[in-house]
Protein backbone atom coordinates (compact mmCIF):
# COMPACT_ATOMS: atom_id res chain seq x y z
CA UNK A 1 0.00 0.00 0.00
CA UNK A 2 1.27 3.45 -0.80
CA UNK A 3 2.25 5.65 2.11
CA UNK A 4 -0.64 7.69 3.52
CA UNK A 5 -0.58 10.13 6.42
CA UNK A 6 -2.37 9.13 9.61
CA UNK A 7 -4.87 11.99 9.12
CA UNK A 8 -5.65 10.72 5.64
CA UNK A 9 -6.14 7.13 6.83
CA UNK A 10 -8.37 8.08 9.77
CA UNK A 11 -10.92 9.84 7.57
CA UNK A 12 -11.93 6.59 5.84
CA UNK A 13 -14.38 4.86 8.16
CA UNK A 14 -16.77 1.93 7.83
CA UNK A 15 -19.69 1.79 8.16
CA UNK A 16 -19.94 5.29 6.65
CA UNK A 17 -20.72 7.88 9.31
CA UNK A 18 -19.73 5.62 12.23
CA UNK A 19 -18.45 7.66 15.13
CA UNK A 20 -16.15 6.97 18.03
CA UNK A 21 -12.45 6.38 18.50
CA UNK A 22 -12.37 2.59 18.78
CA UNK A 23 -11.08 0.77 15.71
CA UNK A 24 -12.07 -2.91 15.54
CA UNK A 25 -10.11 -3.72 12.41
CA UNK A 26 -9.21 -2.54 8.93
CA UNK A 27 -10.42 -3.17 5.42
CA UNK A 28 -7.93 -2.68 2.59
CA UNK A 29 -8.79 -2.15 -1.05
CA UNK A 30 -5.91 -2.39 -3.49
CA UNK A 31 -6.50 -1.82 -7.20
CA UNK A 32 -4.06 -3.96 -9.17
CA UNK A 33 -3.83 -4.10 -12.94
CA UNK A 34 -7.00 -3.26 -14.84
CA UNK A 35 -7.64 -5.31 -17.96
CA UNK A 36 -10.20 -4.60 -20.67
CA UNK A 37 -11.50 -7.33 -22.95
CA UNK A 38 -11.96 -5.00 -25.91
CA UNK A 39 -9.04 -2.72 -26.63
CA UNK A 40 -9.89 0.23 -24.35
CA UNK A 41 -6.92 2.19 -23.03
CA UNK A 42 -6.23 1.37 -19.39
CA UNK A 43 -3.75 4.23 -18.99
CA UNK A 44 -6.58 6.81 -18.98
CA UNK A 45 -8.74 5.19 -16.30
CA UNK A 46 -9.36 5.52 -12.60
CA UNK A 47 -11.67 3.65 -10.24
CA UNK A 48 -14.23 5.12 -7.84
CA UNK A 49 -15.13 3.01 -4.80
CA UNK A 50 -18.45 3.75 -3.15
CA UNK A 51 -19.77 1.94 -0.09
CA UNK A 52 -23.44 1.60 0.74
CA UNK A 53 -24.53 4.54 2.92
CA UNK A 54 -21.64 6.76 1.86
CA UNK A 55 -23.08 10.29 1.55
CA UNK A 56 -20.03 11.56 -0.36
CA UNK A 57 -18.76 10.89 -3.86
CA UNK A 58 -16.75 7.82 -2.90
CA UNK A 59 -12.98 7.43 -3.08
CA UNK A 60 -10.91 7.63 -6.26
CA UNK A 61 -8.13 5.10 -6.86
CA UNK A 62 -6.00 4.35 -9.90
CA UNK A 63 -5.10 1.01 -11.40
CA UNK A 64 -1.42 0.10 -11.08
CA UNK A 65 -1.09 0.06 -14.87
CA UNK A 66 -2.70 3.50 -15.38
CA UNK A 67 -0.77 6.46 -16.74
CA UNK A 68 2.01 7.99 -14.65
CA UNK A 69 0.12 11.30 -15.04
CA UNK A 70 -2.32 9.95 -12.43
CA UNK A 71 0.52 9.40 -9.96
CA UNK A 72 -1.08 11.61 -7.31
CA UNK A 73 -4.02 9.22 -7.03
CA UNK A 74 -3.39 6.25 -4.71
CA UNK A 75 -3.70 2.64 -5.87
CA UNK A 76 -4.92 1.46 -2.47
CA UNK A 77 -6.95 2.66 0.48
CA UNK A 78 -7.40 1.62 4.09
CA UNK A 79 -10.70 1.94 5.96
CA UNK A 80 -11.05 1.78 9.73
CA UNK A 81 -13.86 -0.50 10.90
CA UNK A 82 -15.63 1.38 13.68
CA UNK A 83 -18.08 -1.27 14.88
CA UNK A 84 -17.73 -4.78 16.23
CA UNK A 85 -17.51 -7.63 13.74
CA UNK A 86 -21.12 -8.77 14.24
CA UNK A 87 -22.42 -5.31 13.33
CA UNK A 88 -19.94 -5.03 10.47
CA UNK A 89 -21.15 -8.35 9.07
CA UNK A 90 -24.72 -7.05 9.33
CA UNK A 91 -23.68 -3.88 7.49
CA UNK A 92 -22.14 -5.93 4.65
CA UNK A 93 -25.25 -8.13 4.44
CA UNK A 94 -27.46 -5.04 4.25
CA UNK A 95 -25.17 -3.46 1.64
CA UNK A 96 -25.38 -6.57 -0.60
CA UNK A 97 -22.88 -5.10 -3.13
CA UNK A 98 -19.79 -2.93 -3.19
CA UNK A 99 -19.60 -0.88 -6.38
CA UNK A 100 -16.43 -0.01 -8.28
CA UNK A 101 -16.99 2.54 -11.05
CA UNK A 102 -14.39 2.58 -13.83
CA UNK A 103 -14.00 6.17 -15.05
CA UNK A 104 -12.27 7.86 -17.96
CA UNK A 105 -9.69 10.02 -16.18
CA UNK A 106 -9.88 12.74 -18.83
CA UNK A 107 -13.53 13.64 -18.17
CA UNK A 108 -14.71 11.38 -15.29
CA UNK A 109 -17.33 9.76 -17.54
CA UNK A 110 -18.18 6.19 -16.55
CA UNK A 111 -16.77 3.41 -18.70
CA UNK A 112 -18.26 0.61 -16.63
CA UNK A 113 -19.16 -0.71 -13.21
CA UNK A 114 -18.07 -3.75 -11.27
CA UNK A 115 -20.27 -4.96 -8.41
CA UNK A 116 -18.79 -7.20 -5.75
CA UNK A 117 -21.32 -9.29 -3.84
CA UNK A 118 -20.34 -8.82 -0.21
CA UNK A 119 -22.09 -11.99 1.01
CA UNK A 120 -19.38 -14.11 -0.61
CA UNK A 121 -16.81 -12.55 1.73
CA UNK A 122 -18.70 -12.93 4.98
CA UNK A 123 -17.54 -15.78 7.19
CA UNK A 124 -20.64 -17.49 8.56
CA UNK A 125 -20.33 -19.15 11.93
Amino acid sequence: MEQQSQAEISKYVLPPGAEGNITYGYLYIDIGNLLFLRGAKVDKTKVKVKFWGDKGDGQILRPVNASRELGGIPTAIQYQIRCDMINFRNYLQDAVKLHFFVLDSRNDKPLGRVSLLTNFYIKHQ
